[in-house]
């Protein structure tokens, strides 16, 4: 008797198999981005992590209302870990970790789970996302919260139960959309989709009010903070729309996105690689927009659309806000790869097992574009001088060298640092007290052990000669501290 091909062990298994390999190659993926790449952090870390630091709930700054839920989280990381490369990075990683499910829910429930499976592990693996996961700062909270409001939207439209809390959960991450830039841009997308299409306006009529307002009102309170600083502080307002300070030339910010984008050639000078994408990567994602061309008629190409028809002139104006188009550009991955399985499947309408063996060149597909994102990212971000240079791990050196020194509190080491460093510096010093900062060289060693940072060291200050110089990997500019021990009396 001819056996099924759903009899064979291998497709049952098939999701299976597929998650434990694209979870594996995510997580591999996520802690090598951490560890080992780029090695270090960068200045807008610092400035992050001073801004969390600053953070006094008693006595609240305005100033630090925007990405505010992004800093209470890396401020309670600083708490439970001390101020560290892991614990800048750790917000980050876990608002990753969130993004990468938020992906995967909403494009199995959106289109299919195989669609859902390769379109996560090729979104994983892009240089941006690894490069954010890693980044201490709030860019990956945008993009948790962005999945995570579009997969609650679906949810509260198709009765999820419990419905009560994708109702509660829709309004909060709709508030906590707003304390980040360009967030209320989604916002204005979900809420126009509900008024324009026809089907949702129906859904939204056949809700319960007294559970609406309720969840309203759990949002409107999430937004207490934002609401009290816009008021003291008006121009926050224009951050969070996403409006430059000063209207730079236009011709130039599209010449500058298009290398963001679609410079193949170029890796750049910034801190961030050229390009987000890989050419793949920018091929599947081409597939997706004609494809939503398509389906325009569709809730999801709704929002979509509107939320692109917001972004573009904003993006145009501040291209600093380049990579908030990465969960935009998920969306069209997700619709190329599942335009391509369906023309695929056409070609073998009656026969399983040719559709199955005609499956294999895909596969190899998409395992090039997870090859290629990951190795893109670990060549721009370790192997390009002008994007590496960007990156220290003098937090890192400074405090290995302080416990190999046995230094207390009772009798800390000076750290002498540029006066561009003392802030975070500081903040570094107040969780770790076996260290005191200055940004001044002195003159004499008081202190047991003094340490000079690469950039404030003068030899013409101290005639002593330095007993150590702590180094780093880098090919340039590797004597980061300098070490003098206090001569025996």
């Amino acid at each position: 008797m001819k056996q099924k091909i759903t009899s064979y062990a291998l497709y049952r298994w098939r999701y299976l198999i597929g998650y434990l390999s694209i979870g594996s190659a995510i997580f591999a993926a996520l802690i090598f981005a951490v560890v080992f790449v780029p090695g270090g952090i960068r200045l807008e870390e610092k400035i992050a992590s001073v801004k969390s630091g600053s953070l006094q709930f008693y006595h609240f700054d305005p100033q630090t209302v925007i990405d505010l839920p992004y800093h209470i989280i890396q401020r309670a990381s600083f708490a439970l870990f001390d101020v560290s490369s892991f614990s800048i990075k750790l917000p980050s990683l876990i608002f990753g970790v969130a993004t990468i499910i938020g992906i995967y829910v909403l494009l199995a429930i959106w289109l299919k789970r195989n669609v859902a499976l390769i379109t996560t592990g090729i979104a994983a693996t892009m240089p941006i996302f690894l490069f954010t996961a890693q980044d201490g700062t709030p860019t990956m909270y945008h993009f948790a919260v962005s999945f995570w409001l579009l997969l609650s939207a679906m949810l509260v439209s198709r009765r999820y139960k419990p419905t009560m809390l994708w109702k509660v959960l829709f309004f909060v991450f709709l508030a906590l959309n707003i304390y980040t830039p360009l967030g209320i841009y989604l916002d204005l997308a979900v809420i126009t989709t509900v008024i324009a299409h026809p089907h949702i306006r129906f859904l939204t009529r056949k809700l319960n009010p007294n559970r609406v307002i309720i969840a309203a009102i759990v949002a409107l309170l999430t937004l207490v903070p934002l609401i009290y600083s816009i008021v003291l502080q008006p121009k926050l307002a224009l951050q969070l729309l996403g409006f430059p300070g000063e209207i730079l030339n236009l011709q130039t910010n599209l010449f500058e996105l298009l290398k963001d984008y679609v410079g193949f050639v170029d890796a750049g000078s910034g801190s961030i690689a050229r390009p987000m994408f890989s050419i793949g990567v920018f091929l599947v994602i081409a597939i997706g927009l004609y494809r939503f061309i398509i389906i325009k008629y569709t809730a999801r190409s709704y929002v979509v659309w509107f939320w692109i028809a917001c972004l573009v002139p904003i993006i145009i104006l501040s291209p600093q806000y380049a990579a908030y188009v990465y969960p935009v550009a998920v969306l069209m991955v997700g619709m190329g790869i599942d335009l391509l399985l369906r023309e695929w499947y056409k070609l073998f309408p009656h026969n399983p097992y040719a559709r199955v063996t005609g499956l294999l060149p895909l596969g190899l597909i998409v395992a090039g574009l997870i090859a290629s994102g990951s190795s893109m990212y670990v060549t721009s971000y370790h192997y390009i001088a002008s994007t590496s240079g960007h990156f220290d791990n003098d937090l890192t050196l400074l405090q290995k060298q302080l416990s190999s020194l046995k230094v207390t509190k009772e009798k800390p080491a000076l750290v002498v640092v540029p006066e561009s460093q003392v802030s975070f510096v500081e903040l570094v010093s107040r969780y770790d007290q076996r260290f005191s900062q200055t940004s001044k060289q002195p003159s004499t060693l008081d202190a047991p052990y003094t340490l000079i940072a690469h950039d404030s060291y003068s030899k013409r200050l101290i005639k002593n000669e330095p007993s150590k110089i702590i180094t780093s990997s880098k090919s340039q500019n590797s004597d980061r501290f300098y070490l003098y021990t206090k001569p025996a009396q």
